[in-house]
């Protein structure tokens, strides 16, 4: 298994003050990240278990970007502005390669028989392929402007990039079997030996995304006041999972061929995408001020 945890704290303030000039102070917060998690077994493996085969990569992101300005003059001018820009690239990726021939007997009885994966509780007994892309993020992002004269400015731009790709696959010509019944010959002797399981087969890829997004922008003036707050969420996401698939050097599925999947329990391949986002954007501006 490939598992990768990543935590992030980003704080940056800025500010500036004049008691009669014109201040302009700013606030830009970039983060980049780029992940490439992989959980693979090679083409022509063959593998054999009493309890179960796993073959899993895990990748969470927490991140936290908070950036503030404050620009406060006397008596001229006044212009603040704060920018967060974050960028997320994850390649996440659990795979068993060509012509591969994988066997679990799930016949392990113990509590901590199966296949446990970082986003399930329960334990999962035979084939469990998963991939596996989780992003916590909180924004928050302020700007203040403030004067007693002419003109104050304040602005708030949130911008939020995840582009990810999720794969669970096991590739062509594959053989894969879980479980075993009375009938079944492990030892080669010729005769069944007597044992049966309920083994599963499961090719899972899961990408969750769960952002809190705030901005917010005061201005602030006896004369004109101009406030504004920006957000923007892009997300681009590719979640695939496939049984007898051929994949190019990118990840990109280019064919599906044949191969056998034969389970006493479920098979179940399986691709989800899920975004839970909150955004909130404020823009005040305290008179007597004219609106521009």
């Amino acid at each position: 298994q490939a598992l990768e945890n990543d935590w992030t704290l980003v704080i940056s303030v800025a500010g500036s003050a004049s008691s009669s000039g014109t201040t302009v102070s700013g606030n830009i917060q970039v983060s980049y990240a780029q992940n490439d998690t992989t959980a693979t077994i090679g083409n022509n493996t063959k593998a054999t278990a009493y309890d179960s085969i796993g073959i899993v990569a895990d990748q969470q992101s927490n991140i936290y970007l908070v950036a503030a300005n404050a620009s406060l003059s006397g008596g001229s001018t006044s212009i603040g502005g704060t920018t967060i820009t974050a960028v997320l690239l994850n390649h996440t990726e659990a795979s068993a390669g060509n012509n591969v021939d994988l066997t679990a007997y799930a016949l392990n009885q113990a509590a901590d028989a199966g296949i446990r994966t970082p986003n399930r509780a329960e334990r999962r007994k035979g084939i469990v392929v998963s991939a596996t892309s989780d992003q916590q993020i909180l924004m928050l992002g302020i700007a203040a402007s403030g004067t007693g004269g002419n003109t104050a400015v304040a602005g708030v731009v949130d911008t939020l990039v995840i582009l990810n790709k999720t794969n669970a696959h096991i590739g062509n010509n594959a053989r894969v079997t879980s479980g075993t019944t009375a009938s079944t010959d492990r030892n080669g002797d010729g005769s069944g030996d007597g044992d049966s399981s309920e083994g599963h087969i499961w090719i899972t890829a899961e990408d969750l995304s769960t952002v809190f997004n705030f901005g917010g922008a005061l201005s602030a003036s006896s004369s004109t006041g101009v406030g504004a707050t920006v957000i923007t969420l892009v997300f681009d996401k590719d979640v695939t999972a496939s049984l007898g698939a051929v994949y190019d050097s990118n990840g990109t599925l280019i064919a599906n061929t044949s191969g056998s999947a034969i389970a006493t329990g479920d098979v179940t391949v399986s691709a989800i995408s899920g975004d839970d986002r909150s955004e909130e954007h404020t823009s005040e501006l305290q008179s007597p001020c004219n609106l521009v």
